[in-house]
């Protein structure tokens, strides 16, 4: 008459509860049980509304029906905590070049089918401002909608991890300058499941980390794993002490080159006394696209 999944209670991952958040409930439970109390004409009927799953459920029995609970059917279920998570404004921020345009209508795709509520802005570093009108027409396809688009022209001879650099500075700022309480850096060539940003935004609250970012293989060879800004949550309390432009030589631990730029700046983070997290398998499948 009941099946009944089992989920973990928000705010309390270890304790599991068994109220209709999941559940299957037949017509024949229906047409015999109501949720309204019509309280003192059941001795052993509770007396407020909390536990109304409950006594539907002891009904059943008590009648001879049947009712069952089960673990572990459905596969992960994120249970959002709606008035936390929310007051989290983020901003899924993500440079792109023509390049990677072989993944770029899939990851819009993606995109536009996240769970949590997210502005998009995209810091184009191509030649020329071309990209931006293709990247435009993928966006409404997919009604993408609350997005923003902004070119960044910087000379041909850059180097691609200078450019990213250069591009996530003008990401930081608009961080920054429009009160978003973090950025998810998540690059165009990976796809994710659409319930990631709210895991890691659950993730970043709970245990009060700056940063929480998931490992991912590495797109030339899925043997390797690698624990870059591919797919990151960066808060905004880091992004307020730190940037992206390398001042080479004002620092003796600063790295000589750009391409190291996310372990430099995690490791500026742990040497300010904020924390950060690399996790393995909270976010999965992840799809790291080479064509």
């Amino acid at each position: 008459m009941v099946v009944d999944h089992q989920c973990w209670m928000r705010g309390y991952l270890n304790a599991y509860c068994t109220d209709f958040g999941i559940a299957l409930v037949s017509r024949e439970a229906l047409e015999k049980y109501g949720f309204v109390f019509k309280f003192g004409t059941d001795p052993e009927m509770p007396n407020s509304f909390e536990p109304s799953e409950a006594w539907f459920k002891r009904r059943i029995l008590r009648d001879g029906g049947a009712c069952i609970e089960v673990d572990g059917v459905i596969g992960q279920i994120v249970h959002l905590n709606v008035p936390n998570l929310r007051q989290m404004k983020v901003l899924i921020g993500t440079p792109i070049h023509e390049s990677k345009d072989y993944a770029m209508e899939r990851w819009l795709e993606n995109v536009s089918r996240f769970e949590y509520p997210a502005d998009l802005f995209l810091v184009d570093n191509s030649l020329g401002t071309g990209y931006v009108e293709k990247v435009k027409g993928y966006c409404a396809k997919y009604g993408i909608t609350n997005y923003q688009i902004e070119h960044l022209e910087l000379p041909f001879e850059q180097d691609k991890y200078e450019r990213i650099a250069r591009s996530r500075e003008v990401i930081r700022h608009k961080v920054l300058g429009e009160g978003y309480g973090a950025w998810f850096t998540w690059e165009c060539d990976q796809l994710i499941p659409v319930n990631a940003l709210a895991e890691l935004v659950r993730i970043s609250e709970s245990e009060n980390y700056m940063m929480v970012n998931p490992n991912k293989w590495a797109r030339e060879n899925p043997e390797d794993i690698n624990t870059d800004f591919g797919c990151c949550l960066i808060r905004r309390e880091v992004l307020e002490k730190y940037g992206f432009l390398l001042e080479f030589g004002t620092d003796p631990d600063m790295p000589d080159s750009w391409e190291p730029s996310e372990a430099w700046f995690k490791k500026r983070v742990l040497r300010g006394g904020d924390s950060y997290v690399d996790l393995y398998g909270i976010v999965t499948p992840i799809y790291h696209l080479n064509q």
